[in-house]
């Protein structure tokens, strides 16, 4: 199995490098210039998981990608091939849980449930990983989605 792999350039690092765990999924890539770290560096930290981010250029942390966050499409819509964006405000406790959900643009109660329970993961999935969380220090965000049939 492969456990790493990348290119040399006068016996230095240079170009994409990318180590794998034992299942043969990539755990990060690192990226050099004649032997110097350079660019962002990713971090995969766990399956379908948060990716750790560093910029080697500016010397710091850059905030982390966290996983695709599905969000079912309701029925109806599809039923009626409806699109469009929904909109909603939420206002959060100091612990940033959601107190209070306001529509601010809607196709219906059945897509702004499926906001507001993708919003939920999104705030799940942020506190799993210890990551804060946008609109917490002010008490209130606004999430929109925007519905597309394929």
């Amino acid at each position: 199995k492969i456990r790493l792999s990348g290119q040399y350039h006068m016996n230095e690092k240079d170009g994409e490098w990318a180590h794998y765990n034992d299942l043969g999924e990539i755990r990060t890539v690192e990226y050099y210039d004649k032997g110097k770290k350079t660019g962002i560096w990713l971090d995969f930290m766990e399956r379908g998981g948060v990716v750790k981010r560093y910029d080697w250029d500016k010397q710091h942390k850059l905030p982390p990608y966290l996983p695709t966050v599905n969000i079912d499409y309701p029925a109806r819509g599809i039923e009626e091939a409806i699109e469009g964006e929904v909109q909603i405000k939420f206002l959060l406790d100091t612990d940033c849980r959601i107190k209070k959900a306001i529509p601010i643009k809607t196709l219906g109660e059945d897509f702004e449930k499926a906001v507001i329970v993708g919003y939920q993961k999104v705030l799940s999935l942020s506190k799993k990983h210890g990551l804060e969380i946008e609109g917490c220090d002010v008490g209130e965000r606004i999430f929109s989605i925007n519905f597309v049939l394929n």
